[in-house]
């Protein structure tokens, strides 16, 4: 017998076949604290549209208002350079 020979009882375990849990259910991307809190308002504002608490108008506004926040908010953080961790250097006596 070769030596190429695998035994069917050993599981195969191959790049391919390892997979994320976000990979199987489509790729759910990560979100930044931004990002959630604007969901959240929005959430907020079709909640009360729904439930007739405010008009299609002011629905409108509040969905424009809260996009604009969330532009200069990401303006800001990308405008500020990042902060890297620095390893400091241990000198030997």
């Amino acid at each position: 017998m070769s030596e190429d020979y695998e035994d069917e009882s050993e599981p195969q375990t191959q790049a391919e076949d390892v997979r994320t849990e976000d990979e199987d259910e489509g790729g759910v991307p990560a979100m930044s604290l931004q990002d959630i809190e604007l969901l959240t308002k929005n959430t907020e504002v079709w909640h009360n549209l729904i439930s007739g608490k405010i008009s299609l108008e002011e629905a409108k506004k509040e969905f424009e208002d809260n996009n604009s926040i969330f532009e200069n908010k990401t303006e800001k953080s990308k405008a500020r350079p990042s902060k890297r961790k620095v390893a400091k250097k241990t000198k030997k006596t």
